[in-house]
């Protein structure tokens, strides 16, 4: 037990009480339970000596953050200001006392129900700090309890006094420790272990040694779990997002209250919260990356219907030839570059197509595309139409990861403006890394000044998708949740592991000074009519860029040996 020596309240209201032995005193300085006299309530009580600038400054530092982030899930601020107190000048803070389950304390006795939603909630307490430019800076355990709530459970996270506030929330690796920590805090929930290791991997175990209920944990888990270092450099960045992270733990831990086997959210799912802003167009929120929705006219999106009686306007054969836009490209630790998208949402617009590739591959006569490589092309390498049903688009495996294909569709257009590409396709094999980067299946674009722009997926060798945006010199990778998880297949082993998807792919160009990009989740099945919306697709927030100044060349391209894919359709669209 402790007690205070001398003067027993402090600023003549607050007494100090005595603390159980394992009371936390915080790692930012004096941390004290007090008994409030005025109110009769417990209270702490964090307090600087005001020549200690450091101290102070993180004391208003946390005074902010619990000031921005009031009833979200920690303690009350109910008083600050200076007193003397033992002949010395003080600042203080008075927050709530949270009596309720001490997570660190009370780790065995939790339920899988008690667990599930303490991740999901320290998640989503997370997000929103982040969204508002705050660190915790020490995310613990011994920080987290859960109290009662009406006929639920309240997940409060306490002492925010290491916290930094004004941060911008597009930078994400000033988040980075934040995520790390968490990893940790997943480890000691869902395993049978409890506290993570000291030292090395904070890296899950296998499901034998995880908890009976969380066999099926979702593979963002696994992943942060893997990334998570015990303390991250300058420029490190999480493979997630607090918000990312927050909304797939909100469907995990449904199935888990519910009794039900966890499955990855479904395309519909993320699609609705996607697009779900759309409908409130007029009201301003903030969004991931730091962008702001503004109040836009209502505009009906486009939707491109094809079937196998709609006539084709253009046919083909195969040929076998050799929101406040700004951008800024800043360097990495690596050789490449970062492109950062800041964007003015707008609404998609109307668009019909004027060139169309479907299941019918053999109704096309006309040779207008040019299929070419940076490593010599074989044969049916690129763009070809498929025996059966459908165009293929096909890399051999002698080609590197370094080496490309394109199939170049500019001499298809005929004079008309290029205002948007869409793509449903089968990846049917794209090969990932056990050791060396990925390939990469998409779509480029070049202007009449030779400026070129490019999208492509590619994976990793834990199963997450990126899309890459390649703009001249500059690339940017972002970690995309589109592809569900009944829809990822695999296949093959050493050297050559694949994966197998289905996905929708829209660019519009030149939405009000933009080139923005939606993606969607498809079907492996033949479709018998395809409909494109970009309006109920998923709007890829950071890639939306500065359009080029008029699009000559249009196509589609891949990096790395091995790649086959189905197109069925491709389209080649104006507007409306």
């Amino acid at each position: 037990m402790t007690n205070e020596s001398t003067s027993p309240e402090f600023s003549n209201r607050y007494r100090f009480e005595q603390e159980d032995d394992d009371w936390d005193r915080g790692r930012s300085g004096f941390t004290r339970l007090v008994y409030d006299l005025e109110y009769k309530r417990k209270a702490v009580i964090k307090r600087a000596e005001t020549f200690s600038k450091k101290k102070v400054d993180e004391l208003k530092n946390e005074e902010s953050a619990l000031d921005k982030l009031k009833d979200l899930g920690v303690p009350k601020v109910y008083d600050l200001g200076s007193s003397q107190f033992d002949g010395k000048e003080y600042r203080y803070i008075i927050i709530e006392y949270i009596d309720g389950i001490r997570v660190e304390r009370d780790l065995t006795t939790l339920t899988i129900a008690q667990r599930a939603r303490i991740i999901t909630q320290l998640f989503d307490l997370l997000a929103q700090a982040h969204q508002r430019g705050i660190v915790n800076g020490d995310v613990d355990l011994k920080h987290l309890f859960l109290r009662k709530k009406g006929s639920s459970e309240e997940l409060v996270v306490i002492d925010w006094g290491n916290a930094k506030v004004g941060l911008n929330p597009r930078q994400k690796d000033e988040f980075a420790y934040d995520l790390a920590r968490a990893a940790e805090v997943i480890y000691a929930l869902v395993t049978q272990a409890g506290e993570p290791p000291v030292v090395g991997s904070i890296a899950l175990p296998d499901e034998s040694k995880l908890l009976p209920g969380f066999e099926n944990l979702p593979k963002e888990f696994l992943r942060l779990c893997s990334w998570a270092p015990r303390t991250p450099t300058s420029g490190t960045s999480s493979p997630y997002t607090a918000r990312e992270l927050a909304d797939v733990s909100r469907v995990w831990s449904k199935a888990i209250l519910e009794n039900k086997k966890y499955k990855q959210p479904s395309a519909f799912l993320r699609t609705c919260l996607a697009v779900g802003v759309l409908l409130l167009v007029a009201i301003p929120l903030v969004v991931w990356g730091g962008s702001r929705l503004l109040a836009q006219p209502t505009v009906t999106p486009t939707e491109v219907i094809i079937s196998p009686d709609t006539p084709l306007p253009v046919t083909l054969t195969s040929t076998e030839a050799a929101i406040d836009p700004t951008f800024t490209v800043t360097p990495t630790e690596t050789a490449t570059q970062e492109i950062v998208a800041s964007p003015s949402v707008v609404a998609p617009l109307q668009y019909s197509p004027f060139l169309t590739l479907d299941q019918n591959a053999h109704s096309s006569e006309a040779d207008c595309w040019i299929n070419s490589s940076t490593a010599g092309l074989g044969r049916n390498e690129g763009l070809y139409p498929r025996e059966k049903e459908g165009w293929g688009f096909r890399i051999f495996a002698d080609k590197s990861v370094e080496e490309m294909v394109q199939t170049d569709l500019s001499g298809c257009v005929s004079g008309r403006s290029i205002d948007a590409i869409a793509l449903n396709v089968i990846i049917n094999r794209l090969e990932y890394p056990d050791i060396e980067a990925s390939h990469e299946f998409g779509f480029f674009m070049e202007d009449s000044t030779g400026n070129r722009r490019e999208y492509t997926l590619w994976m990793d060798k834990t199963h997450a998708i990126y899309l890459r945006v390649r703009d001249g010199a500059a690339i940017a990778d972002n970690l995309i949740l589109v592809i569900s998880a009944e829809n990822l297949k695999f296949g093959g082993d050493y050297p050559r592991p694949y994966t197998s998807f289905p996905v929708k792919m829209f660019l519009e160009i030149n939405n009000s000074g933009q080139d923005i990009l939606y993606l969607l989740d498809s079907s492996f099945d033949i479709p018998k009519e395809i409909s494109f919306d970009p309006g109920q697709m998923i709007r890829m927030d950071s890639a939306i860029l500065p359009s080029l100044t008029d699009v000559k060349s249009i196509g589609i391209l891949g990096y790395g040996g091995k790649t086959e894919t189905i197109v069925w359709p491709l389209m080649l669209l104006e507007r409306k």
